[in-house]
């Protein structure tokens, strides 16, 4: 006698499988998203009292100005 096929059975393993990818991949997308938000870096213009502008570079995670150069004035 042939065993019988449980499709019922098949298909809730492959629904779960399923699943587990699906949320496997969400996650990851989060986690990514979430990495590049902190780690993107934002440009700013500064000026000092003397008039001197500075181009300097915040992120989210060091919000204190780096990276600053002075600006050539292009008169």
């Amino acid at each position: 006698m042939s065993k019988k096929i449980d499709w019922l059975e098949i298909g809730e393993k492959l629904l779960t499988g399923f699943m587990a990818i699906v949320t496997l991949a969400a996650l990851a997308i989060a986690v990514i998203g979430a990495i590049l938000e902190i780690s993107t870096d934002r440009t700013i213009i500064i000026r000092d009292d003397s008039g001197t502008a500075y181009v300097c570079t915040v992120s989210k995670a060091d919000t204190n100005p780096h990276d600053c150069k002075p600006i050539k004035d292009m008169k």
